[in-house]
């Protein structure tokens, strides 16, 4: 299991690198490099309390600590995943997956407690720099010769990494860690933060990506590395083949030797170093969307400088025999020439530029001064179908549409020429396009699902909770109706109940009353018993 910011350093790869198991060397390009989602993605693992805050971490920048993953859940990545390219090809699908991150995770955590290997990713290199998992064998010797994770490595550096391997691939120049490095230095700060690149002072071969590079310091996932994938990112020993997790002692270097440069490696650098440099990073990646990404270089080196100078300069490269002098420099750019170069290896096409010259649109004067009373006659317009809409061939707004511009404006666009309206024409629909393409990036859809599911998941409890009342009510309703009958049936119990207490009431008065007079006739009567006694004994002593 990989250590937090762990320390074991990796060796300095030599001239040439083994062999693997599954190389992967070429960069995708056109309609092969765009594969849109087909990447399981998973919610996060469960994680432990926040150890950012400890003392495990603190060597990690407070600047890099200072951000949280956006992809906390499930149904952000999902959606961030449908709209983007991951994968190499579908063959791929099963070797990765996507998991997002926890409240807590900061992107220089290590390991941790999770199931599978895995290392943090930024989102941003997928869309910008059209990197694609598995990683090429290159990047991965990149990362662990620089002994970096891959988002310890600065995007911009990424930028450089990806449009040198597109230079080569062009080129036909096998890309190698030492060749590539030979253009830049690392200088590691001590509180460990992003590790970035720095071309050579008068020596670039590439500009940066992005003076700015903004936006991607938040956008980060894990790539889980499954069981079947492990070969793509593991050797035969078991080991990554480039640090998963961030170290803590990135590679210092000031500038890479040739005396450890293969011949070949030296031939290809006399070949780079006779380029008319630097060239724009973007530009190059930005090849990658079409088929012909090869041709599209060359234009653009072509355009750099005097074509014949680089393109002899392969030859003779690759001809001449020994490693350039030390004291060899590129060849220089020539000025710009004030025609078009369309460029090829055999020949060169020029094409002068000529300013373009606008037909004005205006009212015809008639040099007769005599105007036909026809012309001035409105014709009235016929109906005329248009089955297919807007999409209609007859559908034309070209004649139609004129632009008001004053007089200054229109000595702006007087004074170009047709190839400058061609390229700021292309520039536009460019920057049209690339906002088109990016506005998904930019759109709070992900957020919304997540805040449309809580509604949902909301609305479907109190739907529950509403049947569970209505199913209530209607017992109550039941129960109040049962209860009006027991009522209804007490008061009639009641009221029968009641009339014959009133009868036994009056039953009882009587009783009462003849009661009261037996009570009186048995007095008289025991008076008179009394009496009559009396009288008999009186009788009695007078007999005696």
């Amino acid at each position: 299991m990989e250590e937090k910011g762990q320390n074991a350093r990796v060796d300095t790869p030599g001239s040439s690198s083994t062999a693997e198991r599954h190389e992967i060397t070429t960069i995708l390009s056109g309609e092969s490099a765009f594969l849109y989602g087909n990447v399981l993605s998973e919610g996060p693992e469960d994680c432990d309390e926040p150890t950012s805050s400890g003392g495990n971490y603190d060597w990690a920048s407070r600047e890099v600590s200072d951000f949280r993953s956006l992809f906390r859940n499930r149904v952000v990545l999902a959606d961030w995943v449908e709209n983007n390219c991951i994968l190499r090809t579908l063959g791929y699908s099963s070797c990765v997956k996507l998991v997002a991150c926890c409240e807590n995770e900061r992107v220089f955590h290590g390991r941790e407690n999770a199931t599978h290997d895995f290392f943090y990713s930024y989102a941003s290199p997928f869309y910008d720099l059209y990197v694609r998992l598995p990683l090429t064998n290159f990047q991965m010797e990149v990362l662990r010769t620089l002994n970096v994770a891959p988002t310890q490595l600065h995007p911009n550096s990424w930028g450089y990494m990806q449009a040198f391997a597109i230079m080569c691939q062009a080129l036909a120049i096998r890309p190698t860690v030492a060749l590539f490095l030979r253009f830049f230095r690392c200088r590691p700060v001590a509180k460990k933060g992003w590790v970035s690149l720095i071309s050579e002072p008068g020596d670039a071969l590439l500009e940066l990506y992005s003076q700015s590079y903004k936006g991607f310091k938040d956008k980060f996932f894990k790539v889980s590395i499954l069981d079947s994938g492990r070969t793509y990112f593991f050797d035969e020993d078991g080991k990554p083949k480039f640090p998963l997790y961030w170290t803590q002692d990135p590679l210092r270097f000031t500038s890479w030797a040739e005396d450890k440069m293969t011949i070949e490696e030296l031939e290809a650098l006399s070949v780079l170093t006779a380029l008319p440099c630097p060239f724009s990073s973007r530009r190059l990646i930005n090849c990658l969307e079409h088929d012909d990404f090869d041709s599209r270089v060359f234009e653009i080196m072509g355009r750099k400088g005097s074509v014949h100078n680089w393109f002899q300069a392969i030859d003779t490269g690759k001809a001449g025999a020994g490693r350039p002098s030390p004291s060899s420099k590129p060849t220089q750019a020539l000025p710009p020439p004030s025609s078009v170069r369309s460029a090829s290896p055999d020949d060169v096409v020029v094409v002068e530029e000529q300013p373009l010259v606008r037909k004005r649109r205006g009212k015809a004067v008639d040099t007769t001064g005599v105007a036909s009373k026809k012309m001035k006659e409105t014709v009235e317009e016929t109906d005329r179908p248009l089955p297919n809409g807007v999409w209609d061939p007859s559908f034309n707004l070209s004649h139609k549409i004129e632009f008001n511009l004053d007089n200054y404006e229109k000595k702006v666009v007087e004074s170009m020429t047709e190839q400058q309206m061609a390229d700021a024409m292309l520039e536009m629909a460019s920057q049209t396009a690339m906002a088109a393409w990016h506005m998904a990036y930019a759109s709070d859809r992900g957020m919304l699902r997540v805040e449309l599911e809580k509604a949902r998941t909301q609305l479907k409890e109190l739907t529950e909770v509403h049947t569970s009342c209505d199913q209530k009510q209607k017992q109550s309703e039941k129960l109040l109706c049962e209860a009006q009958v027991v009522l209804n049936c007490a008061r009639s119990t009641g009221l029968a109940l009641k009339k014959e207490r009133d009868d036994l009431q009056r039953e009882r008065d009587q009783v009462v009353a003849e009661l009261e007079q037996s009570k009186k006739t048995m007095a008289a009567l025991t008076k008179e018993k009394d009496d009559l006694r009396a009288a008999a004994v009186e009788d009695q002593e007078i007999r005696e």
